[in-house]
């Protein structure tokens, strides 16, 4: 299980989760600034995390319409189950300087949808 958090001064985001190797979406979550998001069901693996900021989300095309940015988290997320517990990841979006995540710029086409 995963849990992603937008601060109140992110406006919103698409976090973008891929597989390591590749770029196809394995689960996409929107998030609104001040909320949280859960997603259960991810395999295990190593995946890559992807995320746009903006305003005017468009759920068709999976994009926002103006002020977009994107990034991608610099070390990929591994996840792993055992018999008796699963692993959890819980990524807040805000930039800290005492965060314990660097990431960098991509460009909009980067991002798996």
């Amino acid at each position: 299980m995963g849990t992603c958090a937008g601060r109140r001064r992110l406006r919103a985001a698409w976090i973008a989760i891929a597989v390591a190797i590749g770029p196809s979406l394995m689960l996409g979550v929107y998030v609104r600034g001040g909320s949280k998001a859960h997603a259960a069901g991810i395999a295990d693996g190593t995946y890559d995390l992807y995320f746009a900021t903006g305003d005017g989300w468009n759920s068709d095309l999976l994009a926002f319409t103006s002020n977009a940015a994107y990034a991608k988290f610099d070390d990929p997320f591994p996840y792993a189950t055992t018999t008796d517990r699963s692993r959890s990841w819980s990524i807040t979006l805000d930039s800290s300087p005492t965060g314990n995540a660097s990431t960098s710029k991509v460009g909009a086409g980067d991002v798996p949808r």
